[in-house]
């Protein structure tokens, strides 16, 4: 497991915490393009996934994430398509 994964909301969740978590990016998201060509995106996108909330600086950001959320593997088999709110 990669050492960024080992506090994310999904491994808390995991080990039975049942509270809310939310995550800020403070850096840009990357196109979807951009983020594929990441070994792990997947495994990211999923980490993401398990948040409640996950703030981004800008809307392009957001959209940027939801698009690549669409295109992932995990929300193709769930149906999950990413949402803005």
């Amino acid at each position: 497991m990669p050492a960024w994964l080992k506090n994310s909301a999904g491994t808390r969740r995991a080990r039975g915490a049942t509270n809310r978590f939310g995550f800020f990016l403070h850096i840009p998201f990357p196109a979807p393009a951009v983020l594929a060509t990441l070994p792990d995106h997947e495994i990211l996108l999923d980490a993401m996934r398990a948040y409640d909330l996950v703030g981004l600086q800008t809307q392009g950001d957001a959209e940027a994430l939801a698009a690549s959320i669409a295109r992932s593997r995990t929300a193709l088999a769930s149906g999950d398509r990413g949402r803005l709110a």
